[in-house]
């Protein structure tokens, strides 16, 4: 990774001795005033700030001589290149909010940013890796990672796999993924036509295992783009304590070159999600306060929740579900969805499946649900026009002041 806005090696080169040296004069000096032998001291030694440019002329030499509990503070510029952080305890963080760049991928399926330790913080960052495969990823197994305040844009096309801003592995207990930007993420069928490429913008994948206490916390996931499916936030695997909370996800759109009677029946029918749970199990998962519209696809009916498995302790409450289906369960499994805006005062419509929302008058704009769906009250105004949802959480056939019925499949 070289930063084309500093110079060539030389502050690497110098840099190294003088962060040895500020290590050793903050041991040394423990050492007289603690009245303990150095060896002691330096086992309690105040963590050391790595800067780059000025300390070191690349983010990766700066991680790679940095030690669990440092703090690595990257000053503007573009950093070209792909940035491996495999130091635990270790922040990673920019000296102004998304003022410096990592852009690129030294491999095409790879991420421009990997993260491999327990406990990393990776802030303020600007990430791109265009015509690649992944932005950020938190690889499998390493727990309370966090990622926040982070702008992953320009990632793809990518023509097979899934395309994707911020994924981790799985086994990633304690993630945090917030405050970040995702956008501008897509990908394509190749020239022979082969495969299923999906975009994703932010993606809990099960290839290492499950999540226990994560959360996806106010990202703005936005300009998601397939050619097949094209999903805001995925969640799979064993998710036990997980929350998707105050996202905002929004212009997610699958479509291709084919009509949508050409689509049928085969790989290149479109579809668009603004959350998906395909979840092997769920223990207490909540998707709460997020607005998930402005969700389309060619063939079906944009879904600002998706629920393909895992339906058994899943809550979703409190959210705009403004997509033309705002709850599409293809399982048995009721999910629980009280206190949801549904575009409006009314509450939602029921009908029998994806297509059957696009099905008959709908006047006032009202998103709907198929499968079992608990949605007995709803809210009677969006979540983004200010506090106090309780008070607006009501329920009644056409009437949000009388309490309780079912909506039932009003137009």
């Amino acid at each position: 990774m070289t930063n084309s806005d500093s110079d060539d090696g030389t502050r690497e080169r110098q840099g190294r001795p003088a962060t040895t040296r500020r290590r050793f004069l903050r041991t040394t000096g423990a050492a007289a005033v603690g009245g303990v032998g150095l060896a002691a001291s330096a086992g309690t030694a105040a963590a050391a700030t790595l800067t780059v440019p000025a300390d070191y002329s690349t983010v990766q030499a700066a991680v790679d001589a940095a030690g669990p509990g440092d703090e690595v503070v990257v000053t503007e510029g573009t950093y070209d290149g792909t940035l491996t952080v495999d130091v635990a305890d270790l922040t990673v963080r920019t000296s102004s909010p998304r003022t410096a760049t990592v852009s690129g991928s030294d491999d095409e399926t790879g991420a421009a940013v990997s993260v491999e330790a327990d406990g990393v913080t990776f802030a303020g960052f600007a990430v791109e890796n265009p015509g690649n495969l992944l932005g950020v990823k938190i690889q499998g197994g390493f727990e309370n990672v966090v990622v926040e305040d982070t702008h992953v844009s320009n990632v793809g096309p990518f023509t097979r796999l899934g395309t994707t801003g911020i994924i981790a592995a799985g086994g990633n207990d304690g993630l945090r993924i917030r405050d970040n930007v995702v956008e501008n993420v897509a990908s394509e069928f190749p020239a022979d036509e082969s495969g299923y490429p999906t975009t994703n913008g932010i993606f809990l994948d099960d290839e290492g295992g499950g999540y226990g206490d994560a959360s996806v916390t106010a990202n703005v996931v936005r300009g998601i783009a397939a050619e097949t499916g094209a999903l805001g936030i995925l969640l799979q695997g064993d998710l036990d304590g997980v929350t998707v909370s105050e996202n905002h996800v929004s212009n997610v759109e699958a479509s291709n070159d084919r009509s949508r009677a050409e689509q049928d029946g085969t790989k290149f029918v479109t579809y668009a999600q603004g959350v998906n749970v395909s979840a092997d199990s769920t223990d207490g998962v909540t998707v709460r306060e997020n607005v998930l519209g402005d969700i389309a696809a060619e063939f079906f009916n944009g879904e600002s929740v998706k629920v393909d498995s895992g339906a058994s302790g899943l809550t979703v409450e409190y959210n705009d579900l403004v997509a033309p289906v705002g709850i599409g369960n293809a399982t048995a499994t009721t999910v629980t969805a009280n206190c949801n805006y549904w575009g409006h005062p009314k509450g939602p419509r029921e009908v029998d499946g994806n297509l059957a929302a696009a099905d008959g008058p709908n006047r006032q704009g009202r998103s709907a649900y198929f499968g079992p769906v608990a949605a007995e009250s709803w809210l009677v105004r969006s979540v983004a026009n200010g506090q106090n949802l309780q008070n607006a959480c009501r329920g009644g056939s056409g009437n949000p002041g009388r309490g309780g019925g079912n909506p039932g499949r009003g137009n």
